[in-house]
């Protein structure tokens, strides 16, 4: 039996669908499974009833490769026990336990090449007691002492395992070299209309890059706008950014992407971050 499914994996009408699955009934319910529009599985799960409306069972989210990207039970529409990630490679990312829905219990993280990224615990959704991160050479980066969720102690280290004190961010956004005022403002700052405007529509542009570790910009791309005209006045200005600081976490700099919405009718332009790889809010993400 066919269903439509919405960008974010959940049952929806025909005329709103990005995804068509497959839903097939057993004595326990009805098995799931979703494809992208190269006929690739993306998903596959448990439901209990044909309107894929309430979750429960075993989910597993698929690399675009096919090889697993995120794992876990749901029952009534609620995650429960461990969940795990995959690198695209199929090496273990990282594991969480679930308790009706909330983060809970231990948790650790490795990085791709196997070596540990992070270990410590969760409490009611939040960090608890000691936390420990890691360089991706296996040293540590820092360790962190957490009350009721706030970081209340830190010690920071370099890659050689050498303690540099207390002084080190355990998070920050990328920054634009120079006194620009921050990206949002040299956007603004930047951006110009057409000279003949009326033959441009309004409208708003969304534009992605990831600033990598390095403080390299790549992956730039347009996700949606009114007009070409528009799309390349946005690239040209990302393009011009001088350069890059990257992203913060733990003592580490890491890969970041930006979101940026850039309406097109007073140039107010909004930026919002969010992680370049998945995170636990979202099931589908990989």
């Amino acid at each position: 039996m066919v269903r439509y499914f919405d960008a974010q994996l959940e049952p929806c009408k025909k005329k709103e669908f990005v995804f068509i699955g497959v839903v097939i009934r057993d004595p326990l319910g009805w098995n799931g499974i979703i494809y992208d529009d190269s006929a690739r599985v993306i998903m596959r799960g448990k439901y209990t009833s044909q309107d894929c409306t309430i979750k429960n069972g075993w989910f597993l989210y698929y690399h675009p490769n096919g090889k697993n990207s995120v794992g876990g039970k749901i029952e009534n529409n609620v995650r429960q026990g461990p969940w795990m990630r995959w690198y695209p490679s199929g090496k273990v990312r990282d594991s969480i336990l679930f308790i009706n829905g909330q983060i809970n219990g231990p948790s650790f993280s490795f990085y791709e090449n196997g070596s540990p990224e992070s270990l410590g615990n969760y409490l009611n959704g939040y960090p608890d007691k000691d936390w420990t991160y890691f360089h991706a050479n296996g040293t540590m980066s820092t360790r962190e002492k957490y009350i009721e969720g706030k970081l209340s102690d830190i010690e920071c280290f370099d890659t050689t395992g050498k303690s540099t004190g207390i002084n080190c961010a355990v998070f920050r956004n990328p920054e634009i070299m120079g006194r620009y005022g921050g990206i949002m403002k040299f956007m603004q700052d930047s951006i110009a209309l057409p000279n003949d405007v009326s033959r441009v529509k309004s409208g708003v542009v969304q534009v992605e890059f990831t600033v990598s570790k390095d403080g390299t910009m790549k992956d730039l791309k347009i996700i949606s706008s009114p007009d070409p005209t528009l799309s390349n006045e946005v690239m040209r200005v990302v393009k011009s950014v001088p350069g890059w600081y990257p992203a913060i976490s733990h003592n580490r700099a890491i890969d970041y992407t930006f979101k940026m919405n850039i309406p097109f009718k007073d140039l107010q332009v909004t930026v919002t971050g969010s992680w370049f790889e998945p995170r636990w809010d979202y099931l589908g993400d990989n």
